[in-house]
């Protein structure tokens, strides 16, 4: 990258090591037009560092592996400082036209996110928000537990020590499908809602909801597509996020959504989820058409996924063509991931030779 060729260091820094006493002058590397400034000094009884990002090029993360090429620049300033039972610190962070031809491609020009924080008597407030992306807001306020271990040097959060915090949705999914390239599938309607934590990290609780109303889904693939979608994740004050939802097909066919989202504070995100359909028409192409009955459950954590239940196809149209027949094929129950066993299916047809 020509990135590389436009690195140096602007001033020489000054290391001093002395018994009981370390020191660091400005230490100024210029990258482009951005620079990036550290300097901080150690005593027996204090800490003190600096650390200054004035507008550096995001194309420096092609340092790390596998990081995508982005365009944009970065700028961040934090300050710290600590006594024997007293520490604290400012930080700040702004990302500004984050990009690439990818997004450009999908319609998002430029992307952003500014956040800023302060930490003092063992709290720590911040503030953030996502800017760039068009009829997207999203925003966060949280007040956190943060103490400093002198003998350590390490900072920590205490697990019953009480936080705080609360987030604003208010947006289009069409923005969300841009920017995670769901190029399969297309997703409509309006998310608004607040949320907002409380207790501590042992103890979470959640009140408040966020709401999808009017919404559409459509998978390009096999041609379903779910109207008046309507899903809620709600917070009754527990430490858990229930979920429920309904759709229909635009017909007959009927799909609602319950479960609940838990211990996501503190411990590994865990969720269950029960779909539950109704001669839902789950496949809707040109030369084939199928309604299902039955449920589907879903249960897992961020590091593994267990679906079980059973669907049936009520109704399943295969056109073969001019010198074909529309043929009716019944399906039976097919099992997927049984706990404790292996995977067992069964077929049956209702025509003899069909192929099912």
């Amino acid at each position: 990258s020509d990135v590389y060729k436009r690195q140096h260091l602007t001033e020489p820094a000054t290391l001093t090591l002395e018994p009981g006493h370390q020191l660091l002058t400005p230490a100024i590397f210029s990258i482009d037009s951005g620079k990036l400034i550290v300097s901080g000094h150690q005593t027996p009884n204090s800490v003190e560092a600096m650390l200054d990002l004035e507008s550096l090029p995001l194309e420096v993360l092609w340092l790390i592996p596998q990081m995508p090429h982005l365009e944009g620049r970065l700028s961040s300033q934090v300050r710290f400082s600590a006594t024997p039972g007293v520490a604290g610190g400012t930080a700040s962070l702004r990302l500004e036209g984050i990009g690439n031809e990818e997004l450009v491609s999908r319609g998002i020009s430029s992307l952003g996110l500014a956040a800023s924080g302060d930490w003092d008597g063992g709290k720590f407030e911040m503030q953030g928000e996502l800017i760039g992306l068009k009829d997207m807001t999203a925003e966060l306020e949280a007040e956190l537990p943060l103490t400093y271990s002198w003998d350590s040097r390490q900072p920590a959060m205490p697990a019953d020590a009480p936080l705080s915090a609360k987030a604003h949705v208010d947006g289009n999914l069409d923005a969300i499908q841009k920017l995670l390239a769901l190029t399969d599938h297309d997703v409509d309607g309006r998310v608004v809602g607040d949320l907002t934590l409380g207790g501590n990290l042992q103890s979470p609780r959640f009140d408040g909801q966020l709401a999808l109303d009017g919404g559409r889904y459509a998978s390009l693939a096999t041609g379903t597509e779910i109207s008046d979608l309507e899903i809620r994740l709600v917070g009754d004050g527990g430490s858990e996020l229930k979920v429920s939802g309904e759709g229909s097909d635009g017909g007959e066919g009927r799909v609602s959504l319950s479960g609940r989202i838990d211990s996501i504070v503190g411990e590994e995100l865990a969720y269950k989820m029960s779909v539950d359909l109704s001669r839902m028409l789950v496949i809707d192409l040109k030369d084939m058409k199928a309604r299902a009955s039955g449920q589907i459950l879903l249960q897992g954590d961020a590091q593994q996924l267990k679906i079980g239940g059973e669907v049936i196809a009520d109704r399943l149209e295969r056109w073969l063509g001019k010198r074909g027949r529309t043929i009716t094929d019944s399906l039976d129950v097919i099992e997927i991931n049984l706990p404790g066993g292996d995977t067992r299916i069964r077929e049956s047809a209702s025509q003899a030779g069909a192929i099912v």
